[in-house]
């Protein structure tokens, strides 16, 4: 795997859509503008393995893979996953004794 950005990468089809490949998470993979030319341009290929990496194949036969990176997005519908709650405001406090000397703030 490359460190590149997503925003930064091609949308590969591994058997090109042109000759019947889907366009799927098995057929398609993000790939960082080298790598996709090294696998359109030269003898490189890849596949992706049932466990989400993709595995490289290089001229030689020699296979390079790394784990998958994971993502997890948090369920929109669950208060609990939001970051930064709206402020809510302090419970109220009770005035302060009248000849305590304490300020009302």
């Amino acid at each position: 795997g490359c460190a590149a950005a997503i925003t930064f990468c091609d949308a590969d089809h591994n058997q090109p859509h042109a000759h019947g490949g889907p366009t799927d998470p098995d057929n398609c993979g993000p790939f960082c503008r080298r790598h996709h030319r090294l696998k359109t341009f030269t003898t490189w290929t890849w596949r992706r393995r049932p466990d989400g990496a993709i595995e490289w194949t290089d001229p030689h036969g020699i296979t390079w893979s790394r784990d998958p990176i994971r993502h997890q997005a948090p369920d929109p519908d669950d208060p609990d996953d939001d970051p930064d709650p709206p402020d809510t405001p302090d419970p109220p406090q009770p005035p302060p004794d009248p000849c305590s000397g304490d300020p009302p703030f």
